[in-house]
């Protein structure tokens, strides 16, 4: 059994913290937080609702000019996502 196993089925017998500490080897602190826990499942992190990004408020039709314009051009002479980032608007 495991360690945290044998802490909890001690406590359920009736002996006191600092004896479980004592036979088991571990710190009275660590018998203390597995005797008072009672769920030990995972807690399953909740994702949060993102609200929606504003940076690019009023460059839409700029970006749609440029992938029209991209269109046209050879791939090498096409926007890339580090350039349209540096370029000034």
């Amino acid at each position: 059994m495991t360690v945290v196993e044998n802490i909890r089925r001690l406590d359920a017998e009736g002996v006191p913290g600092r004896e479980i500490a004592r036979r088991l080897g571990v710190s009275r602190d660590s018998v203390a937080k597995y005797t008072q826990t009672v769920d030990f499942s995972p807690v399953v992190p909740v994702a949060a609702a993102r609200p929606g990004s504003v940076v690019l408020a009023g460059l839409e039709s700029v970006i749609q000019e440029w992938l029209a314009d991209d269109a046209r051009r050879p791939r090498k002479q096409r926007h890339t996502a580090r350039r349209a980032w540096i370029v000034p608007s």
